[in-house]
């Protein structure tokens, strides 16, 4: 019973913990940026300029350019009703709602989760904002011997988890997990570095994510790095 009591202590909600991350979030509405796009799969990787937009609750657009000719190639977008997928190169293009897709319409994924990562910010499944409320249902492991605090929550099949500093509650890393008997694992990866001073809050300039699936039978993985400059 003490161990237990003393394992509820360690890893539980702690509400001041839990509200300096949430309060890292940026005041701004809007960002655009230039950017180095770099997708790796299977040992290769390519390598473009490009320009982020984002605005909140509205849109995530990245452009994909032509070197020197800065001409649009390629834009990957979304937005609270979609996805859409253009690849001016071979003219063809791909838009799918968050409904058409099984998986993030089962688990609770949409626009505004998607959002939260390119924030860098909390988000629970199905809901729009982290609100009050909402951070009682993180859990946070300040006993951790790690420079990072574990901050978790779990949805069906599907955890989450944030590692945040522990000095500054700025997060550095988000891991999504879903593990299904009848699906296998996947699992995403989103690293965050190189903040900078955005207003008066601090942004991650350097994104990089992986994804690692096994849903198709066999193990499949890429990455995907932004540097924002």
């Amino acid at each position: 019973l003490k161990t237990a009591l003393l394992n509820c202590d360690r890893i539980s909600h702690h509400p001041r913990f839990m509200q300096r991350v949430a309060d890292n979030a940026l005041y701004q509405k809007n960002l655009v940026s230039n950017l180095t796009f770099t997708l790796e799969r299977n040992g290769n990787a390519i390598s473009v300029p490009g320009i982020l937009r984002m605005r909140k609750d509205n849109v995530i657009r990245l452009q994909l350019l032509i070197p020197v000719l800065r001409s649009e190639v390629g834009r990957i977008e979304f937005t609270p009703e979609g996805v859409l997928f253009v690849d001016r190169y071979h003219h063809q293009y791909v838009k799918t709602t968050y409904d058409e897709v099984d998986f993030l319409r089962d688990n609770g994924i949409t626009f505004y989760s998607l959002q939260a990562l390119f924030w860098n910010q909390l988000f629970a499944p199905g809901e729009q904002n982290v609100a009050q409320q909402t951070l009682k249902k993180f859990a946070a492991d300040l006993a951790s011997a790690a420079t990072t605090v574990p901050v978790t929550l779990r949805k069906g099949q599907m955890s989450f988890r944030w590692d945040a500093e522990k000095a500054s509650a700025r997060i550095v890393k988000t891991t999504v997990t879903y593990d299904s008997q009848t699906h296998g694992k996947s699992q995403l990866v989103w690293n965050y570095a190189d903040f900078r001073a955005l207003g008066v809050k601090m942004f991650p300039a350097q994104q990089q994510f992986t994804f690692e699936t096994e849903a198709a039978g066999k193990r499949q993985t890429g990455t995907v790095s932004i540097k924002m400059g």
